[in-house]
C-alpha cells in the first residue's frame, strides 16, 4: 500500500509528524496528516461501504451478490462490500464495526447491523472458514448464478420526464428506440405502456404516488452512474410480473446484464456513495483531515475510484444531498442526517474541499 497515515497526539511536538512524513517517502508511501481520532482517516472513511451495504442486504432488497455486482459495475468499486467482508475476515471486520460505533459514542451513521453479528457466531468468518457472505471451494469464491434476461419486451414505453436532470434521461431514451420500442411522447402514459421513472434519491413507491401513475406498471432505473456494467432495474411490491419482466428484457438490450432489486431510496450506488461522500464531509467538518489528504487516503488506502470529496463534486453536492435527504425522510433517522460541511457547500455552490474560512 503507498499510503501512510501520520497521526499526532494531542501532546506530540510538530517536528515529530514532519520527520515521520519524511519517513514515509523515504519509504515510497504517501503521507497524509490526520488528527487523533477513533479510527484514525480510512478506516473513518470506510464506515460507509460495508455497513450501508450490510443495511440494504437486511431490508431484503438485493443479495450480497447482487449488491456486489451493482457497486462493482458502474460505480467502479474494485471488490464488493461482501466480497471485501470475506476476505478481511468478518470476525475481524464486525469487532472492528462495533469498536469504531462504541468509539464514537453510538454515533447512528456507524451502527453494525446484525448479519455480520449472526456470521461471526455461526463460524462462518470468509474465506478463511470456507463461507461467509459466498461459499468457497480450493480457496475460490463459489459465484451465484445471474438471473438470465427474458426475452419480452413492452409494446410502448412512457418516461416520466425530469426537470431536475433531463441529461440523465438521454441513455434511456436512446436504449428504449435502439431497441425499436415505441417511446410514448404524451403526458400520461397509455393503458399499456410500461411506466418508468429515474429518480434520484427517492423510492419508486413515493415517486410513483407524486405522480399519480398505475404502480402496477411502474419500474425505476439507475441512471446516475451511467448504463454500462449491470443495469439498476427497481420494482414495488406492486408491480405486476408481466410489466417486471417486459422491462428487464427491454434494459438487457445489447447484451448488458440488468439487476432486478426490490424497492429502496436511493436504489443501491446512489445511497452508498452518498454516504461515503457524507461520511468523508463529517471527517472535515472534525478537523480530522485536510480535505485533499482525504481523498488521497481514500483512492491509496480503500482503491476507490475517486475520493469521495472529487466524487460528491462530479455528481453535484446538491444531489448528493438530495439522495441524503431523501433517505432521511424516508426512514425517519438520524443514520443519513446530511453533514454540515456538505449542507454549506451545496448551499453556496461551492467545492466540496472548500476549507472553512478561518
Amino acid at each position: 500500500m503507498r499510503l501512510v497515515e501520520v497521526i499526532p497526539g494531542l501532546k506530540t511536538a510538530a517536528w515529530v509528524a514532519d520527520a515521520l512524513a519524511s519517513l514515509g517517502r523515504r519509504m515510497a508511501r504517501e503521507p497524509v496528516l490526520c488528527r487523533d481520532s477513533p479510527a484514525f482517516l480510512v478506516n473513518h472513511v470506510g464506515r460507509a461501504f460495508v455497513p450501508e451495504a450490510q443495511r440494504i442486504l437486511t431490508e431484503g432488497i438485493a443479495s450480497p451478490a447482487d449488491i456486489d455486482r451493482i457497486l462493482t459495475g458502474a460505480p467502479g468499486f474494485r471488490i464488493g462490500p461482501f466480497a471485501l467482508a470475506d476476505l478481511v475476515g468478518i470476525d475481524v471486520q464486525h469487532a472492528v464495526m462495533e469498536s469504531i460505533y462504541d468509539l464514537f459514542y453510538n454515533e447512528p451513521a456507524f451502527t453494525p447491523f446484525p448479519v455480520s453479528a449472526q456470521r461471526v457466531a455461526a463460524g462462518l468468518w470468509g474465506q478463511k472458514t470456507g463461507a461467509g457472505c459466498f461459499s468457497y471451494q480450493n480457496g475460490r469464491k463459489i459465484e451465484p448464478p445471474v438471473v438470465p434476461a427474458p426475452t419480452a419486451r413492452p409494446t410502448s414505453v412512457w418516461l416520466q420526464r425530469s426537470a431536475e436532470h433531463p441529461e440523465l434521461e438521454t441513455p434511456v431514451l436512446e436504449l428504449i428506440t435502439g431497441a425499436g420500442v415505441t417511446l410514448e411522447a404524451g403526458a400520461a402514459p397509455s393503458a399499456r405502456a410500461l411506466i418508468v421513472l429515474t429518480p434520484i434519491g427517492c423510492d419508486l413507491t413515493s415517486a410513483i404516488l407524486d405522480c399519480k401513475l398505475e404502480a402496477a406498471r411502474a419500474v425505476a432505473i439507475d441512471t446516475l452512474f451511467g448504463m454500462q456494467g449491470p443495469r439498476t432495474l427497481m420494482v414495488t411490491p406492486a408491480t405486476d410480473p408481466e410489466f417486471r419482466e417486459a422491462a428487464h428484457g427491454l434494459f438487457a438490450a445489447a447484451g448488458q446484464p440488468v439487476i432486478v432489486i426490490n424497492d429502496s431510496p436511493g436504489f443501491i450506488a446512489q445511497r452508498v456513495v452518498a454516504m461515503i461522500v457524507n461520511i468523508a464531509c463529517g471527517v472535515a467538518q472534525r478537523g480530522i483531515a485536510a480535505p485533499a489528504d482525504i481523498d488521497k487516503a481514500t483512492k491509496l488506502g480503500l482503491s476507490y475510484p475517486f475520493g469521495p470529496l472529487e466524487w460528491g463534486d462530479r455528481f453535484g453536492a446538491r444531489r448528493v444531498l438530495a439522495i441524503l435527504e431523501h433517505l432521511q425522510t424516508f426512514y425517519g433517522e438520524p443514520r443519513y442526517r446530511p453533514s454540515p460541511w456538505l449542507k454549506r457547500r451545496a448551499a453556496l455552490a461551492l467545492p466540496l474541499a472548500t476549507p472553512e474560512g478561518r
